[in-house]
């Protein structure tokens, strides 16, 4: 059969289709005369359904048509009108052909178009609009469309593609550099029904859209917008959303709009008035509501697969130790290193008398609560422990967790092994011999100053070094959890105590998650533990010089300075 014969050429007179090495028998020939007045029937309807204009050109004998046309022309001999019937758009965007009755050969289909007078740019899907490239090409993003528009009065046909380097993937629109090598080809563009409905359709989305709308559509969601509400880009927030399995989308709210509204809040600690009106939900009670129901979600989803004791193996913990504290201190390959102190919240002044007073730190004159940070030595969080009362110090607080029997306590007292090491402050001295004998654990604290003795010795100086060396890791944590979670920075309401804990379990899940390491040695660690360990022995010649003047019992007697004071008078 000649129309089924495969032919060399490699576009279609029908729809400009080419023949691609993957479909090498799209393209056939037409040679039968009730293909030919089919194919013209149905012409202009193939060019609607494929987004091209319609034109008045009449398919010949011997013409070429690919495997989609062909297709079509089978379906209308089929079917008839009940498949192209009522021309125009439909409820569900597709395209209606006319009746039967309504064609007739050489006479096309009258289609409704409006010229405006809007310089346009090429009309190809085939190569890209500024560079004109053939190769790795995208559909040019709404957002872009909208913006050449709005910004430079240029037209971008439907269709039309573009290379990934030529869009911002902040904001889904051209670059600037990029947007003035548009080059226009004609000073008016013609329009069909169809096109100024999805071109009116497309500024109209785009303008109604608020903030928490665009996170419930992905597509319309740019990486820069991402980052500045709620500090992650579009894939890190897809990674949390995909944890959380237990939240349904509701008529009201999304999940990702919760979790968008939740990741604000905690990112800058603002009122939930302020949040409502920049996200423009309306009022503070729905902030509150979507607020409480994915934090929910986190801590039953989320937290328990990037914080706790055993959400990694004692193996995995083992690594997460640097080269230097493991060298300074001797440290096995198979044995822990932990660092851990405590931190304060800051509360509201309670009208409870007993509360009240559980609340007070002498120590720093104010109302705060204790949460206690646990981690290792290149930043890897293992829990947040707490809240604890203010009259507690950290020796108190440390024993308190190695001796409670909820199931976080008992999973770092199972995580924790005879001859591990843990760095701690001087606020542990209390707890050490408690920690060595009935523990078995390796402890390391900055030397302390003994009765009747001034200042340290240049001995316990330098050892005091390598513990500071490697401890400062947890005032990083502790720092970070309040600079890059600001809601855990500000003065905590008495009434919203109980789910702090859970914020900072959920911000240290976070921390885990998507920050990098502590390494600020990389590189120079071995040159850096060499001159510490041959320090250690070295004693201070400033000490020296100190104690073998006397220095410190020196005294200058006090010369009053007399002065004029200043009269205005020459």
């Amino acid at each position: 059969m000649d129309d089924l014969k495969y032919l060399s050429l490699k576009q279609c007179d029908v729809c400009g289709i080419f023949k691609n090495k993957v479909n090498k028998t799209c393209i056939r020939r037409i040679t039968t005369d009730h293909l030919l007045n089919t194919i013209n029937t149905i012409k202009n309807e193939i060019l609607l359904k494929n987004n091209k204009q319609p034109n008045d050109k009449i398919i010949k004998m011997n013409d070429v048509i690919c495997g989609k046309c062909r297709t079509s022309a089978n379906n209308y001999e089929k079917h008839g009108k009940n498949v192209y019937a009522n021309i125009g758009p439909s409820s569900s965007g597709t395209q209606h052909l006319p009746e039967i009755g309504q064609v007739t050969l050489n006479d096309p289909v009258t289609i409704n178009t409006i010229t405006l007078s809007i310089p346009r740019t090429v009309k190809s899907d085939k190569s890209c609009v500024i560079c004109k490239t053939t190769k790795s090409l995208i559909d040019i993003p709404e957002m872009a469309y909208v913006d050449t528009y709005i910004t430079h009065n240029i037209m971008i046909p439907p269709g039309g593609k573009c290379c990934q380097e030529h869009i911002d993937k902040n904001t889904n629109k051209f670059t600037k550099k990029d947007l003035a090598k548009l080059e226009i080809v004609s000073d008016t563009v013609t329009l069909n029904e169809m096109d100024t409905k999805m071109t009116f359709d497309r500024i109209r989305t785009m303008c109604s859209l608020t903030i928490i709308d665009k996170f419930s559509s992905k597509s319309k969601l740019t990486d820069g917008e991402c980052m500045t509400y709620t500090g992650y880009n579009k894939e890190e927030f897809s990674s949390i959303l995909n944890d959380i399995k237990s939240m349904r989308n509701t008529t009201n709210r999304d999940v990702p709009q919760a979790l968008a509204t939740y990741l604000f809040w905690l990112r800058t600690g603002l009122p939930q008035t302020t949040i409502a009106s920049i996200l423009s939900l309306g009022s503070h009670q729905k902030v509150s509501d979507y607020c409480t129901q994915i934090r929910t979600a986190l801590m039953k989803d989320f937290v328990h697969k990037n914080l706790g004791a055993n959400y990694l193996t004692r193996n995995d913990w083992t690594q997460h130790k640097t080269l230097t504290a493991k060298e300074l201190f001797n440290v096995p390959d198979d044995k822990l290193v932990l660092v851990a102190d405590g931190t304060y919240i800051y509360t509201q002044k309670s009208r409870n008398n007993t509360l009240q007073r559980k609340q007070y730190s002498v120590h720093q004159h104010d109302s705060l609560v204790k949460p206690f940070v646990v981690c290792t030595t290149n930043g890897k969080i293992v829990d947040i422990y707490g809240l604890f009362p203010a009259t507690l110090n950290d020796a108190t607080i440390l024993g308190t967790i190695l001796s409670a029997k909820n199931q976080e306590c008992v999973d770092l007292q199972k995580l924790i092994k005879p001859d591990d090491h843990i760095i701690l402050d001087r606020g542990f001295k209390d707890i050490i011999s408690t920690l060595q004998t009935t523990y078995g654990l390796h402890t390391h604290i900055p030397s302390c100053v003994p009765p009747k003795q001034k200042q340290l010795t240049w001995e316990q100086g330098n050892q005091s070094r390598f513990v500071t060396k490697c401890r400062w890791v947890v005032e990083a944590i502790n720092a970070k959890l309040k600079t890059m979670f600001r809601a855990n920075d500000h003065v905590h309401m008495n009434v919203t105590l109980p789910h702090t804990l859970d914020d900072l379990k959920i911000s240290a899940a976070l921390i885990n998650k998507f920050s990098q390491p502590y390494n600020p040695d990389s590189g120079n660690e071995m040159a850096i533990i060499k001159t510490m360990k041959q320090k250690l022995t070295k004693p201070n010649r400033l000490e020296t010089l100190f104690m073998d003047h006397h220095i410190d019992k020196k005294r200058t007697l006090f010369t009053k300075n007399e002065h004029a004071y200043y009269t205005g008078l020459p």
